[in-house]
């Protein structure tokens, strides 16, 4: 079993926790879980289209063998995280769920662990035309799955490449507001929670 596919498994573990969490709970109906797909690694571990659209959006990044590439495929969303270990800045590309184009990006500063800002975007909207919130979350080094939770389901993202986690939101949005709030929960290894709060972000700028 690689590293990924550990990674994989141990995400997999934790939603079934939440999902026997979620059946223990005789006041409301166990919550649908979904968990989102990670790709780590180089130019070949990505989609070519949304590495294109996101390297003509940051004219700046050149990929070379030390470049990390993070994509994501979650429910409200799809993103690019990309990172050069030699330069102190993240930059982000946010997606509609299985498509290459791109309606929203970020950059932030990134140095040993620490990021300036979530870098909150809700350009991106949903197919009836609600507006989703992307912001990056930092996981604890134990975390093994973050898990955002809705209304209506929650979504378990899995930490990878040692770059801090894309996460959506639909609910949390306030567009008049230019900010959205977050509910996230991150589980270690064994499904139990480490911890859980709200993460409240406003659009930079």
């Amino acid at each position: 079993m690689d590293g990924l596919t550990a990674l994989r498994a141990s995400t997999v573990a934790a939603a079934g926790v939440l999902l026997v969490a979620g059946c223990r709970d005789h006041a409301q109906p166990p919550r649908r879980v979904f968990v989102g797909h990670v790709r780590v690694g180089g130019v070949g571990h990505v989609r070519a289209p949304r590495l294109r659209a996101c390297l003509r959006r940051f004219g700046e990044v050149h990929v070379t063998g030390r470049t990390r590439l993070v994509e994501r495929e979650e429910r409200l969303g799809a993103s690019l995280t990309i990172s050069d270990p030699g330069l102190p800045y993240l930059y982000g590309c946010d997606f509609p769920p299985s498509s290459s184009s791109l309606c929203g990006a970020a950059v932030g500063e990134w140095r040993d662990r620490r990021l300036n800002d979530p870098r909150l975007d809700i350009l991106c909207t949903d197919r009836e035309g609600r507006a989703l919130g992307a912001a990056w979350f930092v996981p604890l080094p134990r975390a093994r799955s973050i898990a955002v939770r809705e209304r209506r389901f929650t979504e378990v993202y899995p930490p990878a490449g040692g770059l801090p986690v894309r996460i959506w939101t639909r609910e949390g949005v306030r567009y008049e507001r230019s900010s959205a709030v977050f509910d996230v929960t991150q589980r270690g290894p064994d499904g139990r929670p480490l911890a859980h709060e709200r993460l409240r972000a406003a659009v930079a700028g």
